[in-house]
């Protein structure tokens, strides 16, 4: 309580909070909320603009304690009044829900403070397989979003598809025994998604483009407001109308569900062909600290696609988390049943000790709660600079350059964090998988296009960012030989 009266106190008079977003412990709620504290920053009309970010623990929110126009209020969902003094004054709010037993029952307090307290819009962050009301974790997404449309004035709901970033979830399995193993068939197809591509929806939701503006995107597949960058994500700034509009363009997003998908239908295999085809090609973007690491990741042995049951998915699952980093890859093998095949150039079969890559063994700069909804992209917190940016210092002209500087180090790639599920999180990986395996997640929406005038990110852009987290850290030699 006293974190909260000393954070209004302190709030330059100057400065308007005029957005909440909840979570931002998790990773989920983190990466949100920095797409949408950049956005305010870049665009001058929003300027003197300030976001409000609850989290239960303010010291897993990384790069959002250090960004100026972003104010953390530590909020306990036991204590209604922290809520209700977080969100005092505030008319929109993105609620992220938390993956945790308590899910559904703080979502429906937060929901009945925001009705308390005037909140007129509320932005959920839903996923796919609200369809299958039969599977515990998916429901819950249900029961939520129907307590938004029934008691806030203006809603709108972002279900998400299931993220390319929750493959970091297998990188020890990947990296150990060189299989993607899933509790999915080879053939049945889905739609992942970036998701970056998620908070650049959630951006234009909430600071849209004039209507002009998106049907431009949408004629070219970019538009005048747009990027054709790798990950889709749309130019701010001057180049986008967000408020002079006459009409509030956010009205054609109240009471509208969408459901965004990525630009592309894969399958398990044509995952591992896909990271496959950028390891062996060395075309990922991530830096390469020598030519041996980058020849032996060439040579190494294809990763291939397994499915598995679902009871030795949850298995793997619960195990990163007790997980022993001098663990060796035959205890993966045993359990998976799995056997080495040849490689491209000898028997040489990666990588023990993935642990260290996938759960935090290399040094990152902050540390996040992560699960399948809350996972590492591209911009998140852990790898980038301090914000905001120093500006650069120009160098006099008429100085000679000293021979004797040293040239300096481009800057070193920094490896996704992901804490170990939690026991939540680990049924929902599986109740969204399950939906997958039945094949009822093989749509391509099209909203992603709708919303924010974007494609989004394939599978070969999103292996290509992050290859050198899934490529050996040194080959062994095949047992066999």
């Amino acid at each position: 309580m006293d974190s909260v009266k000393d954070f209004l106190a302190s709030m330059p008079p100057e400065v308007e909070p005029m957005l909440a977003i909840t979570a931002c412990d998790s990773y989920e709620g983190c990466i949100l909320a920095s797409k949408l504290a950049d956005h305010l920053a870049q665009t001058a009309s929003s300027s003197k603009k300030q976001l409000v970010c609850m989290a239960r623990n303010i010291d897993k929110c990384g790069r959002l304690k250090k960004m100026q126009n972003i104010k953390l209020v530590h909020v306990d969902y036991d204590d209604p009044n922290s809520v209700a003094i977080a969100i005092r004054g505030i008319q929109t709010v993105v609620l992220v829900p938390e993956i945790e037993p308590q899910r559904v029952e703080w979502a429906d307090r937060m929901v009945d403070i925001m009705a308390q307290e005037d909140v007129i819009r509320c932005i959920l962050i839903s996923s796919i397989g609200t369809d299958a009301p039969e599977k515990e974790q998916l429901k819950r997404f249900v029961q939520t979003e129907d307590k938004v449309k029934g008691t806030i004035q203006r809603w709108t709901i972002l279900r998400e598809g299931l993220p390319f970033q929750a493959l970091f979830y297998w990188v020890p399995m990947m990296q150990d025994i060189g299989a993607l193993g899933m509790s999915i068939k080879p053939d049945v197809e889905f739609t992942p998604l970036d998701i970056t591509n998620l908070g650049d929806a959630l951006v234009s939701v909430i600071f849209p483009t004039t209507r002009s503006d998106l049907d431009h995107c949408h004629q070219d597949g970019f538009g005048s407001g747009c990027s054709a960058d790798t990950d889709g994500t749309k130019l701010t700034g001057n180049e986008l109308n967000t408020s002079t509009s006459k009409q509030d363009e956010t009205e054609r997003f109240d009471g509208q569900i969408y459901t965004l998908t990525g630009p592309e239908r894969v399958t398990g295999p044509k995952l591992v062909e896909e990271l496959n085809r950028v390891l062996a090609s060395g075309s990922d973007k991530g830096d390469i600290e020598d030519e041996s690491s980058d020849h032996q990741m060439r040579d190494a042995t294809p990763i291939t696609f397994k499915q598995t049951s679902r009871d030795e998915l949850r298995s793997y699952l619960m195990s990163l988390r007790n997980r022993d980093q001098d663990q060796d890859e035959a205890t993966l093998r045993q359990h998976f049943q799995l056997r080495r095949v040849p490689g491209m150039s000898g028997m040489l079969y990666p990588f023990p000790r993935a642990t260290e890559a996938a759960l935090g063994g290399r040094q990152t700069e902050c540390h996040l709660t992560g699960s399948v909804k809350d996972l590492k992209v591209p911009d998140d917190p852990c790898k980038c600079p301090e914000y905001p940016k120093k500006p650069d210092v120009p160098k006099d002209p008429k100085e000679p350059n000293d021979p004797k500087e040293p040239k300096k180090p481009p800057p070193k790639h920094r490896t996704p964090h992901l804490d170990p599920p939690n026991d939540d999180e680990v049924d929902l990986i599986l109740d969204l998988l399950d939906y997958i395996h039945e094949g009822r997640a093989t749509f391509q929406s099209g909203d992603l296009e709708k919303v924010a005038g974007i494609r989004g990110r394939g599978a070969k852009d999103f292996f290509e960012k992050y290859a050198r987290d899934f490529r050996p850290s040194h080959p062994l030699k095949n047992e066999d030989q």
